[in-house]
């Protein structure tokens, strides 16, 4: 194994302890992330925090785990990046995401 290959090891071992760590709230999220999906033409984190601040009235705090909401290729493919909304982000950049996978979303 290489340092790249180690290092990319490391970095999923980390967000599945993060995953478990925040289990019931990352369900959640999910949740929130496919039902967005299903409505919007691109997603990102912050509409994830958005509509999980409005549903359950409190912010969302999982983590790192975060960035496994969109992890599944087979639901998620990439579709640019937006400077985030938030103000405790300063600017940083987030992925926005396209939901793929038509036939689940056909089943909803």
């Amino acid at each position: 194994m290489n340092t790249e290959q180690a290092i990319e090891q490391l970095k999923l071992t980390g967000l599945d302890q993060a995953v478990k760590h925040y289990r019931p709230d990352y369900l959640r999220a999910q949740a929130i992330a496919d039902l967005l999906g299903m409505v919007l033409p691109v997603v990102t984190a912050d509409d994830v925090r958005e509509a999980f601040l409005e549903k359950y009235q409190r912010e969302l705090k999982i983590g790192n785990a975060m960035g496994h909401l969109f992890a599944d290729r087979t639901k998620w493919e990439y579709a640019g990046h937006v400077k985030s909304k938030r103000a405790t982000a300063r600017g940083r950049w987030l992925f926005q995401w396209r939901r793929v996978d038509k036939q689940a979303q056909n089943n909803v």
